[in-house]
């Protein structure tokens, strides 16, 4: 009696067989006899009866179990048992397959995060228009739209005109925000064998707070100019660079290292015109 009262307490809670019949199955291996399979499959389809839901995958298969003659040989307690046991394996295994998929198939992982964003936005407005990429609007960039996932629009005149991500608004008159984040301020390098980017490794893609006269090579301030230098286009020294103008790197050396370069001959040539001169008084 004590078997069967625990019997009994193995619930279907929230469409989730596979807990279900895994409660099941312990419940009745640690049971000292074995109920009559009338009786188990009695109490085993009244769980599906009365708990699972109608828009549960496994449900339509229940029904044709479900509507099979009383006296088919396939409408019993072992059938039924193996028929939820064999469900759950078909799903397990295509969950499986498809985390085995994801880091090989790039098509399957778009396809995974696509299936994920549903519910999220499908794209468009009440007026059945496309919205704007809020991160190419903020950012100038998109890596969704890369990899050819995005469902939002990305228009030329619409990149990076918005705020910043992480900009919590800018100051007053519209003047540009001075936050150090967003212009590499005390601590940040941006110059010497430092890449340029502001702390933690991320450059600035707004064009509003970069240093036009830096990406030409023309900015004399250094340290002291109050935009953001990202420092140099490590690809354009390579000569594989394809972003061209748009680049928020520089592809010309600044005057700075210029100046750095040409100090060295200075000082060998004013050394020459010394020796010279000393030669002369000789």
């Amino acid at each position: 009696m004590t078997d069967t009262a625990r019997l009994h307490k193995v619930t279907l809670q929230n469409g989730d067989i596979q807990q279900f019949v895994y409660k099941w199955d312990e419940v009745l291996s640690l049971m000292r006899k074995r109920p009559e399979d009338d009786d188990l499959m009695n109490l085993f389809v009244l769980q599906f009866d009365v708990h699972l839901p109608k828009n549960h995958e496994f449900y339509v298969e229940y029904l044709f179990w479900y509507n099979l003659p009383v006296d088919d040989p396939n409408r019993c307690y072992d059938r039924i048992w193996k028929l939820v046991h064999d469900w759950i394996r078909r799903k397990n295994e295509s969950k499986n397959r498809t985390a085995a998929l994801k880091d090989h198939l790039p098509s399957v992982n778009a396809y995974i995060r696509t299936n994920q964003d549903k519910g999220k936005g499908t794209g468009k407005d009440k007026n059945g228009e496309q919205q704007i990429c809020f991160s190419w609007r903020n950012n100038g960039s998109c890596s969704r739209k890369e990899a050819g996932t995005c469902i939002y629009a990305h228009p030329m005149n619409q990149k990076g005109t918005g705020k910043p991500s992480g900009d919590k608004g800018g100051s007053k008159g519209g003047k540009r925000s001075a936050s150090t984040q967003s212009r590499g301020g005390k601590g940040c390098k941006t110059h010497g064998k430092s890449t340029g980017t502001p702390r933690g490794g991320k450059a600035v893609t707004d064009t509003k707070l970069l240093c036009q006269n830096y990406l030409k090579g023309k900015c004399t301030k250094g340290k002291d100019c109050k935009y953001h230098h990202n420092g140099p286009c490590s690809f354009h020294k390579k000569g594989n660079c394809t972003k061209g103008a748009d680049c928020v790197f520089s592809h010309h050396d600044s005057p700075s290292q210029s100046a750095l370069v040409a100090k060295p001959e200075a000082k060998s040539a004013a050394q020459s015109n010394a020796n010279a001169q000393t030669g002369d008084q000789r």
